[in-house]
């Protein structure tokens, strides 16, 4: 308070803070499922060709993820 009391009296004020701007809606519903989108890529990547050793190409075919799922559901 003596601070503030101080630069009251000496006629010096605190530069103002400045406002940020809010965002625009569209930007901030966007945000959260492109985060989800770049962590699936991310994830993709460094369990399938960093941990697994595979070719970074096959990470986009589907025949790979469909054998994938047929290992993980398999009755045996």
């Amino acid at each position: 308070m003596e601070a503030r009391d101080d630069e009251m009296k000496s006629g010096k004020e605190r530069p103002a803070k400045k406002e940020k701007k809010p965002r625009p809606r569209w930007q901030r519903i966007l945000f959260v499922p492109l985060m989800c989108l770049a962590a699936l890529i991310a994830g993709l990547y460094v369990g399938y060709v960093t941990i697994g050793g595979q070719d970074p190409s096959e990470i986009w075919n589907i025949r790979t993820w469909k054998h994938v799922f047929d290992l993980m559901f398999s009755q045996t």
